[in-house]
């Protein structure tokens, strides 16, 4: 058994893991591949840490957008829980496609989640769940004319749906009315709302012979038979025409507005207005399917949004704050692994022109960790050093132990990505007795 003085000491590797160069003319101060080894500023390297079991079940889907609140599925993505590694799990939700990929998106004290059919709100504060958005009414009231206070003209009336916190539904088209002599007008509706978290009913009037909707009243959900019969108006409806936004497969949230994609479309809210989008006109396609939304900072103020839809990566350029009038040019000319990315500090990469504020951080169809800089540029990481293996899908997390941040990547189902790198394949010899053996 060999003693301490048979051991070789190799290092240290300032630079880190290099698969890229060939395995005979790797640089100095850096090793090909490395496993369970963690490398420290100055290059040298410890041996990782094992893992402990925090929870005994088996979890899919796992999210914390904020570091505190936490989400997670069953292991068919079923089921949606709260996780908290100090109380367990409580059970949110039951009802998602087996199987599906969930979609997260904090927007301010509420969580987006998605499986792509269903779209829910969950409460951060007390895990409330309820659908994402309100659905419209389903058509318009019937109007007919009643005594009343108005004056004589030609009239407007929109309806809407509003729950509790008050967050309101699109409005279908507006109904109109003649009062020729003046009068009321009875606003009949179809139907209850089908929605049971909708609890009001709002009614909105133009003036005589106006085509501005106001407000006019709000009323329980119960209410089929509304009279309008005096000239008091309020706020202007802002969601004329609107719909529910619908369940998006890749969620985010910039410039205060939800972004939602499906396949190649990237639908947008308006701004302050969540849960609705304009199908019409809200929306950014691609040449193929969207696999990564980052916006260029967290916490819904950015300055752009990096889209990777096929084969490539664009910046949808909000130079005005206003992501419907946004340029939409070639950031990458690599897509991205499909998932959702990360934020890291940019002062901890140490690099020129990186600002020290968190900046996206995804994983190129190339397999090169890449970040995206305000400015629209997109920055490989390991360029020439290191192509990690690529998959169908990625998850990525970031961590700061021992005073050295880390960035975790995992793929599933990891293949080589598409840049060529060099296999090691070593040639033996086999001597038997002081012959060699073909």
């Amino acid at each position: 058994m060999p003693n301490e003085s048979d051991l070789a000491s190799f290092g240290p590797f300032a630079r880190g893991a290099n698969n890229l160069a060939r395995e005979d003319s790797v640089p100095q101060q850096a090793f090909r591949r490395g496993i369970n080894v963690d490398v420290y500023p100055g290059g040298k390297t410890r041996r990782r840490k094992g893992y402990s079991v925090l929870l005994d079940t088996a979890l899919k889907n796992i999210w914390s957008g904020d570091g505190e609140y936490g989400l997670c599925t069953s292991a068919d993505a079923s089921t949606l829980y709260h996780v908290d590694p100090t109380v367990g799990l409580t059970e949110l939700y039951n009802g998602f496609r087996p199987e599906s990929e969930i979609a997260y998106c904090l927007v301010n004290d509420t969580v987006c989640v998605s499986d792509g059919a269903t779209m829910l709100r969950v409460g951060t504060a007390d895990s409330s769940v309820r659908p994402w958005g309100v659905p419209r009414p389903a058509g318009n009231p019937v109007l007919s004319a009643v005594d009343g206070g108005l004056a004589p003209g030609d009239y407007q009336i929109a309806i809407t749906y509003a729950t509790l916190d008050r967050e309101e539904s699109g409005a279908d088209t507006a109904s109109y009315i003649s009062l020729p002599n003046g009068g009321g007008i009875r606003c009949q509706l179809a139907d209850f709302p089908t929605d049971t978290h909708v609890a009001s009913i709002n009614v909105y009037v133009t003036a005589a012979g106006g085509e501005e909707l106001r407000w006019y009243g709000t009323y329980p959900r119960g209410a089929l038979d509304i009279v309008v019969s005096n000239g008091r108006r309020g706020r202007p409806l802002h969601t004329m025409g609107l719909d529910q936004m619908p369940a998006g497969e890749i969620l985010a949230f910039a410039g205060g507005r939800l972004l939602c994609a499906i396949d190649n479309l990237l639908l947008f809210s308006p701004s302050l207005y969540y849960g609705l989008t304009d199908v019409v006109r809200n929306y950014f396609a691609y040449a193929g399917r969207i696999d990564m939304v980052a916006p260029a900072q967290p916490a819904g103020a950015s300055t752009g949004i990096f889209v990777a839809a096929g084969g490539k990566t664009y910046f949808l350029n909000m130079a005005d704050g206003n992501v419907a009038n946004a340029t939409n040019p070639i950031a990458y000319h690599v897509g991205a692994v499909r998932g959702a990315p990360t934020y890291i500090d940019g002062a901890a990469l140490g690099m020129d022109g990186v600002p020290a504020q968190p900046v996206p951080m995804w994983l190129a169809k190339n397999g090169m960790p890449c970040v995206g800089l305000p400015s629209g540029q997109v920055i490989a990481l390991t360029n020439l050093r290191y192509q990690m293996d690529i998959g169908d899908r990625v998850s990525i997390a970031q961590r700061e132990l021992a005073g050295i941040n880390q960035t975790i990547i995992g793929v599933r189902n990891p293949q080589v990505g598409s840049v060529a790198r060099p296999a090691d394949v070593p040639e033996v010899t086999l001597i038997r007795n002081g012959i060699e053996i073909p």
